[in-house]
């Protein structure tokens, strides 16, 4: 059983009301009709006519009226070529009326006046004065008009002026143009409304264009009606037709309906009374065949669900069509040319090592990096100019930077470096290429003038990995001075006693203020000196010149403990180091190379061999430069530094601008990027969306902090994480350790920037392989484990070759990757001291040898160095470690 509603106010007296009223009206339309067409009547008297300003019958007055409170917007040539009939007439433009306009001008010239101010303005089609009053208050001036000058592009709204022979707009509101598009939307503003009013609405007939025979424009057009289209009225009665054929024969954009009288006027003929006509509208919404619109007085017919629609009805629209027509368009263009481009081009990414097309049993094939490849050259060098360790500090690069807390230009560097090595040669007595200096010095600036200084004199220092080596080094290699810090002097001093070396000279080189106390225990064979005596020495006397050294000469020895706990040592020439600083200079892509306005911020020690190439790549390519607490290996406390967020931080302590390059330990990593994505999600719902596009955008080889979703989710957790350098990181380094796999990718996504990941070793000088710092495919199996795996390394740096060693020949022949041991060769591969060399003093190398060293310390005679690390290579040329 259906219900039926009946709508407020709607009685079975209020329809006879209507159709009483209708009836009225439809026997006054009628009569008009015959009176207009048998004469008497002037033509514009109906109220159908077309040359009427609406069909409402708005009057001429009102249209002018309405005109002149319309704001049209014009180029300034077309005010020029406005006109008005007398000083009294309406000012008009092709014919169009005019009201108020809008204009848009570079203002050249501000005439003040007493009484007003006159701006000249023009736009690159003419030139216009526009005038405006001043208010009584010069502060109401002020705040209303703004203070407008020359060379300002303005926008001026107001009436159309004309004195003498010169035109101009009388302004009521004048406001500068901030946006630079705005100039184009007025020109292409002004240009649709003249053709529009010129050639009328697009997809209508052009304005003022007259229907033929001055018709209504309502006017029934029955003969143009398709006997196809009145196919299922055919079972009405005839006049009931003839109502719905004039109702279908009117525009279709009319939305408004057709008016009673229309109707009346379309089916009158000769029996057909104002009754039959209202009795047949009545009918026909019975039957739901029409309805009314916007009154009881207009009618519009039902939409039939038995006709087929046409192609017309199909393409109305409405303003929420093309409003997600527009959206769709949009999200298909963005998806399609502005999704994410890879940072490189995949094919580039699919052979990173050149390979050697012979090996031998049991080895792999020599790989080398795709872009040195196999019969080139390696790199031994930053630049052309660097021969030694000296040439690292660049004579031309003139503007200072910061060093841990000092600020120091190159020059000030090279002068402390000459005056120190001139007042230690004075004061502590010793001699070129036959002393050595062990550097007991925490990362700081001291070390790098003490290591410049001596390097330049051919004085070999030494450096310690871990601070639990300084007992044997003592023991096997004692040194002809040692350079230490103030409050390490005291357990120095019980070292030297505890060894039963009171009686052998010893010379101390003390950076800081000793203490009275410490002073006092010195033993009288114990020589102290202070570092700032031995540098102003130095300033006080000519610099003592030696014969400059050679790129082969060993300017350093670093000791370090293998997996076992023995201690190794391995020797450094100047080339180890400058190939090395060529290696991290290699390290970023030529888009994005190191500058003097990077930020180098290591938690590398300066006593390995990593932690040096790191640092002077900062001293050759003029970045600040600073070292995390963790690499401070000589401490008084046994406490430990944990490598967490506190120690990554640990560098803003110093003075130095907010880093933009890490050099950082897996565990530092680690930390970090859980710190963030900890934050991150507290945005519960936003980091759900956000951590699925950047995969996506990572997926596609994208990586950028510019994203929607950083500036919503990851810029924030960045910032309370790393504070204000949170937004100056632009690269992250990893080494000295394994990074393990499944913390690459979310590295990527919290840091938003490349994470290079590398493999160190002690005994090469830089990184022995290298991730591309805009490689950011993860390698990831299903058949393995990636919490158990390790990420990717790269392939072998810029001056690196490297094979494998054990490799199981069948299982190559049968298509599976080489795995075996691995062993480099190259220029930053030093060499290591042998077993006799460590357990005796009488065994230090000479700084000039260059032979082989002997069998047992991982060479062969092919210069073929064991680094004892299993391997695998992948299919692309990059290598990662083997569990």
């Amino acid at each position: 059983m259906l219900a039926v509603g009946i709508a407020p106010g709607w009685s079975p007296w209020s329809r006879i009301v209507r159709k009483q009223t209708r009836r009225q009206q439809i026997r006054i339309m009628v009569l008009v009709s015959t009176l207009h067409q048998g004469g008497g009547f002037y033509p514009n008297s109906s109220p159908f006519n077309q040359s009427q300003a609406s069909p409402g019958g708005a009057s001429g007055e009102t249209k002018r009226s309405e005109l002149s409170h319309s704001v049209r917007p014009l180029t300034l040539a077309q005010v020029i070529k406005a006109h008005q009939a007398h000083t009294d007439a309406e000012w008009t433009l092709e014919g169009n009326e005019v009201g108020q306009v809008t204009i848009i001008g570079h203002v050249v010239n501000v005439t003040e006046q007493t009484t007003n101010f006159l701006y000249t303005l023009e736009d690159g089609t003419g030139k216009v004065e526009a005038r405006r009053w001043r208010e009584q208050n010069s502060e109401e001036d002020a705040d209303k008009w703004g203070d407008i000058q020359v060379n300002q592009v303005i926008r001026v709204t107001g009436h159309m002026k004309a004195f003498g022979n010169r035109k101009y707009v009388n302004a009521v509101n004048i406001r500068p143009s901030e946006d630079p598009h705005e100039i184009y939307f007025h020109t292409m503003e002004a240009l649709t409304v003249s053709l529009s009013l010129h050639n009328g609405m697009p997809n209508g007939p052009p304005i003022g264009q007259k229907s033929p025979g001055n018709a209504s424009a309502y006017a029934a057009q029955s003969s143009g009606m398709a006997n196809d289209d009145m196919a299922e009225y055919r079972h009405l009665p005839h006049l009931q037709r003839e109502i719905i054929r004039a109702l279908l024969a009117q525009p279709e954009h009319d939305e408004g309906g057709v008016h009673v009288g229309v109707v009346a006027k379309a089916v009158q003929k000769e029996g057909v009374t104002g009754a039959s006509i209202s009795d047949a509208l009545d009918a026909l919404m019975d039957a739901g065949q029409i309805f009314t619109t916007s009154d009881d007085a207009h009618f519009q017919p039902a939409v039939s669900s038995g006709m087929a629609p046409s192609i017309s009805d199909l393409l109305v629209t409405d303003d929420l069509t093309i409003l997600l027509g527009l959206i769709a368009g949009t999200v298909f263009l963005l998806r399609t040319f502005y999704r994410p481009q890879p940072l490189v081009h995949p094919i580039l990414l699919g052979r990173q090592s050149e390979v050697a097309k012979v090996r031998n049993p049991g080895e792999s094939a020599v790989y080398r990096n795709y872009g040195t490849g196999l019969m080139n050259r390696f790199p031994l060098r930053p630049h052309k100019d660097v021969q030694v360790l000296t040439d690292l500090v660049r004579s031309d690069m003139e503007a200072p930077r910061t060093l841990w807390n000092t600020k120091i230009t190159n020059a000030a560097l090279q002068d402390r470096v000459a005056s120190f090595g001139t007042g230690l040669l004075r004061l502590a007595d010793l001699q070129s290429q036959e002393s050595n200096v062990l550097l007991l010095l925490n990362d700081c600036i001291e070390f790098l003038i003490a290591d410049l200084a001596l390097s330049s004199h051919s004085i070999p220092s030494m450096t310690l990995a871990a601070a639990n080596l300084l007992s044997p080094v003592l023991d096997t290699h004692p040194p002809s001075a040692i350079i230490t810090h103030a409050e390490f002097l005291s357990t120095l001093l019980e070292l030297i006693y505890d060894a039963g070396e009171e009686g052998r000279h010893h010379t101390i080189v003390v950076v800081g203020e000793p203490s009275s106390r410490v002073m006092a225990s010195v033993a009288s064979k114990v020589k102290v000196l202070l570092w700032t005596d031995v540098e102003r020495e130095g300033f006080k006397v000519p610099k003592i010149m030696t014969p400059l050294p050679k790129p082969s000469d060993v300017f350093s020895v670093s000791f370090f403990a293998d997996n076992t706990g023995h201690v190794q040592g391995t020797q450094i020439t100047h080339t180890n180091l400058t190939a090395g600083v060529a290696a991290i200079h290699a390290l970023f892509p030529v888009s994005a190379l190191l500058s003097s306005l990077d930020t180098i911020v290591s938690s590398h020690s300066l006593g390995g061999t990593y932690g040096r190439a790191v640092a002077y790549a900062a001293i050759f390519e003029g970045t600040s430069f600073a070292t995390t607490e963790s690499s401070k290996l000589f401490r008084v406390d046994e406490g430990t530094v944990k490598q967490d967020v506190v120690d990554v931080l640990s560098a803003q302590l110093y003075s130095i601008p907010s880093a933009t390059v890490l050099f950082l330990k897996p565990t530092h990593l680690d930390a970090l990027v859980d710190a963030i994505l900890r934050e991150a999600k507290k945005s519960f719902l936003l980091n759900a969306f956000a951590w699925r596009h950047k995969i996506s955008g990572i997926s596609e080889g994208f990586v950028s902090r510019d994203t929607l979703w950083d500036r919503l989710v990851y810029d924030a957790a960045r910032a309370n994480v790393i504070g204000e350098g949170a937004g100056t990181v632009r690269a992250v380094i990893v080494g000295g350790g394994l990074l393990p796999a499944n913390l690459l990718t979310p590295a990527r996504v919290a840091l938003s920037c490349p994470i290079i990941n590398t493999l160190t070793h002690p005994a090469v000088v830089g990184p022995v392989f290298a991730l591309h710092a805009l490689d950011l495919q993860d390698f990831s199996t299903l058949e393995e484990d990636s919490a158990k795996s390790f990420a990717p390394v790269g392939p072998p740096t810029v001056s690196i070759e490297a094979k494998l060693l054990g490799v199981d020949d069948s299982a190559v022949e049968d298509g599976a990757d080489p795995s075996g041991t691995l062993v480099v060769r190259g220029p930053p591969v030093t060499k290591q001291l042998s077993g006799e060399e460590l357990e005796t003093p009488s065994g230090y190398v000479n700084i000039r040898t260059g032979e082989s060293v002997s069998s047992g310390n991982g060479d062969d005679e092919d210069g073929w160095t064991n680094l004892g690390v299993k391997i695998r290579v992948l299919t692309n040329g990059a290598f990662r470690v083997v569990v």
